[in-house]
C-alpha cells in the first residue's frame, strides 16, 4: 500500500513540475479534445505514447517534450515533426533540418552527443541519401554520394592531416584498386 501511495505522490509531483514549467494553465481535455492556450500532455499513439507542449489552437508550439527525454522544436503536422526543426535525442545527439512525417527529408545535419557534426547533406526518410559529407572524430571527412546511409560512388576523403584520397564505394564497401592519393 505504501508503494502505491508513494508512486501516486511521485507521479503527481512530476506532473506538477512539468506543468509548472509553462506560464500557461494546464490543458483540460474535453469531448472535442481541443487544446487552446494551455500546457499539457497529448496522447498520440496506440500504446499511450504522448508528448508535452504548450498548445494554441490544438497545435503544439515551442518545445515539444517526450517522456524518454527527447525533445523537438519546429514545424509540426499530424503529431509528428514536419517542416524546419531540431530534434534532440535523450543522449544529446541532434538532427537539424527539414522533417517530413517525423523524419529528416532533404537538407539536414546530424550531430553527436558531444556537439560535433557527423553528417551534412541530403536525407531521404531519415537516412543519408544523395550528396553529403561524413565527418570523423579526428577532423577528417568524406564527401560523396550516399545510398541508404552508406557511401556509394566516387568520393573524396580528406584526412585530419590534410591528405586527400579519391575512393570508390559500392553499397558501403570499398571497391579494391580504386584508391588514388593526390597532393
Amino acid at each position: 500500500m505504501k508503494k502505491v501511495i508513494l508512486s501516486s505522490f511521485l507521479f503527481f509531483l512530476i506532473s506538477s513540475i512539468s506543468y509548472s514549467q509553462s506560464k500557461l494553465p494546464e490543458c483540460k481535455p474535453t469531448d472535442k479534445v481541443l487544446y487552446h492556450n494551455c500546457y499539457g500532455k497529448k496522447i498520440y499513439g496506440r500504446n499511450g505514447e504522448y508528448y508535452e507542449a504548450e498548445f494554441k489552437n490544438n497545435l503544439p508550439v515551442g518545445e515539444i517534450k517526450y517522456p524518454d527525454g527527447e525533445k523537438y522544436i519546429g514545424g509540426w503536422k499530424n503529431d509528428k515533426p514536419h517542416g524546419k526543426g531540431t530534434y534532440t535525442f535523450a543522449n544529446g545527439s541532434k538532427q537539424v533540418g527539414t522533417f517530413k512525417n517525423g523524419l529528416l527529408e532533404g537538407d539536414g545535419k546530424s550531430f553527436g552527443s558531444n556537439g560535433k557534426i557527423l553528417f551534412d547533406g541530403k536525407y531521404q526518410d531519415g537516412t543519408p541519401n544523395g550528396w553529403g559529407t561524413l565527418y570523423d572524430d579526428e577532423g577528417g571527412n568524406y564527401k560523396s554520394k550516399f545510398k541508404n546511409g552508406l557511401p556509394d560512388g566516387v568520393g573524396l576523403e580528406t584526412t585530419s592531416d590534410g591528405q586527400k584520397i579519391v575512393r570508390e564505394w559500392k553499397d558501403g564497401k570499398l571497391v579494391e584498386g580504386r584508391k588514388k592519393s593526390r597532393e
